[in-house]
């Protein structure tokens, strides 16, 4: 079984993992099959002109790529799956998913990442009723037992422990961004000290956003440095001691080391939720991908902050506390939920088996 395999792929950890969680699925489902994995959007080109396959396979991510619909093919011969696929970032984007479906004639069945995008699909297309699951996101397939090798499987005890916070990024509300004085404060309200507060982000290429985020290979920009300095004085650590490189798989292994994660980005919070810490997602309401992620996982907003630029650092402790006081009852929804969702993955990889035969 050959499979062209297309995932919308940005220079950070959470499509790396996507990419990366994305294909071990495909072999779940199709273990012998060879893949070549390409960079969304679709063309004519990547799917007529290079290495024919047997079958295509987008996702995870949105349905309709980066939205370049120009390129899109009108239609494709090929039998279509589509795997853990989701809503963009920003609204109305969800119009673009019925003129791209449009032009995949022939569409087979489709998982997605959660429960809006899945009834959006079905309003559209009632072809797909009875072969449209709720999966969930790829990355969040990292909770199942059998990827448990993947992070080392085990979480460390709280007299290990290493660290306090992580990922915090300044994004948002002027409010929330990390200085000096938040990051004390941060200390201060958690009774963490301050140097058990590793500062990382997902974004590998820092020339691209240099000054506005603290980076994980390459770790520190001269703004961050002097940060951690004025803080930290001789204590300082820097995560390059860690790893020097951009493997998402790294990253597993720190986040099963935290109390807890603070996050402004979707897919560190899955990633951490799936090695078992728990997080504090920090959002804007303009997200829709996260909006309906957590309309399906988290409709209580135990493990969500709505609305960042509405919030002060000092909102965000009162909630992180919070979850540190009682993290057995502010996760337990999230996982169960997503265990439903593995529940479906197994329908629907039963489905695919045996629908690819004919």
């Amino acid at each position: 079984m050959r499979i062209k395999h297309f995932v919308p792929v940005t220079m950070n950890v959470g499509d790396s993992m996507i990419s990366l969680m994305s294909r071990y699925l495909i072999r779940e489902i199709w273990p012998e099959s060879e893949i070549l994995t390409f960079k969304a959007p679709l063309t004519e080109e990547k799917i007529n002109k290079i290495w024919k396959p047997d079958i295509i396979v987008i996702g995870g991510g949105p349905l309709w790529g980066s939205c370049h619909l120009s390129s899109w093919p009108r239609e494709i011969q090929y039998p279509v799956y589509g795997l853990g696929l989701g809503t963009m970032v920003y609204h109305g984007a969800e119009d673009y998913a019925p003129l791209a479906l449009q032009s995949l004639k022939n569409v087979r069945a489709i998982s997605t990442r959660e429960e809006q995008t899945k009834t959006r699909i079905l309003q559209n297309f009632k072809n797909l009723e009875g072969k449209c699951f709720t999966t969930g996101c790829p990355v969040m397939h990292l909770a199942r037992p059998q990827y448990h090798h993947l992070w080392g499987g085990k979480r460390k005890s709280k007299k290990e422990q290493s660290y306090g916070i992580v990922h915090l990024i300044p994004r948002g509300s002027k409010s929330l961004r990390l200085n000096k004085k938040n990051l004390e404060k941060i200390s201060k309200g958690l009774n963490v000290n301050v140097k058990d507060i590793a500062l990382f982000t997902h974004v590998y290429k820092p020339k691209n956003y240099l000054g506005k985020y603290w980076y994980f290979w390459r770790m520190y920009n001269k703004t961050c440095r002097k940060l951690k300095m004025d803080s930290l004085q001789k204590e300082t650590f820097s995560i390059e001691d860690f790893i020097e490189y951009y493997d998402p798989l790294a990253y597993l292994s720190l986040y099963s080391q935290l109390d807890l994660l603070i996050s402004y980005q979707l897919h560190p919070s899955i990633m951490a939720a799936a090695v078992g810490t728990p997080f504090l997602h920090i959002w804007r309401k303009e997200s829709d991908r996260t909006r309906d992620m957590i309309a399906t996982y988290d409709p209580e907003q135990r493990l969500h902050l709505e609305n960042a630029d509405s919030h002060t650092i000092d909102d965000v402790v009162k909630k992180a506390k919070q979850i540190l006081e009682n993290p057995e009852y502010s996760m337990q929804p999230y996982l169960s939920r997503a265990s439903k969702a593995f529940d479906e993955w197994e329908e629907f990889k039963k489905f695919c088996r045996e629908d690819s035969k004919n």
